[in-house]
């Protein structure tokens, strides 16, 4: 329909538009153990300075589970052996992230770990960490950089 093309075309327009800013930050993952904790260290490096409050999140999520899933372009409606992929099993900091800084000088680097408790149930194999540096308002939420890392490479 045209309203799908021109929604598929805006939002084409607004990722090319996004992805040719550079990011004042970048996320490296540093060191990963695992047994019934995981335990991570990443640092956080600004190339440019930031004025306004930066928060970094960490989520742990996993993928290729195997469940069921609603489909009503099936017979019975279930799909019983979809794949969800990037399940949340957890939020390692508050909602809104842990404050990094309210003013940031260009060059100034964050070294950062945590550690969570593992829940027995996820399979470690096909869990990610995400790491995001972000702001926010009461209305926006704008991720400065993200990255996902393997918890097992």
């Amino acid at each position: 329909t045209s309203i799908g093309i021109s929604t598929r075309n805006r939002w084409t327009n607004f990722f090319s538009s996004e992805y040719s800013l550079s990011s004042p930050v970048q996320i490296s993952p540093i060191k990963t153990t695992i047994d019934s904790v995981l335990k991570m260290s990443f640092s956080v490096q600004y190339a440019q300075e930031v004025s306004d409050s930066d928060f970094v999140s960490v989520y742990i999520t996993e993928g290729n589970i195997t469940d069921l899933q609603e489909n009503v372009a099936i017979p019975d409606g279930v799909d019983s052996h979809y794949v969800h992929n990037n399940v949340l099993r957890k939020a390692v900091y508050p909602e809104n992230g842990l404050l990094l800084g309210s003013k940031i000088a260009k060059g100034k680097t964050f070294f950062i770990q945590f550690s969570t408790i593992v829940d027995p149930k996820w399979i470690i194999n096909n869990c990610k960490a995400v790491i995001c540096v972000h702001k926010q308002t009461t209305t926006t939420l704008y991720i400065s950089q993200a990255i996902e890392v393997p918890l097992r490479p």
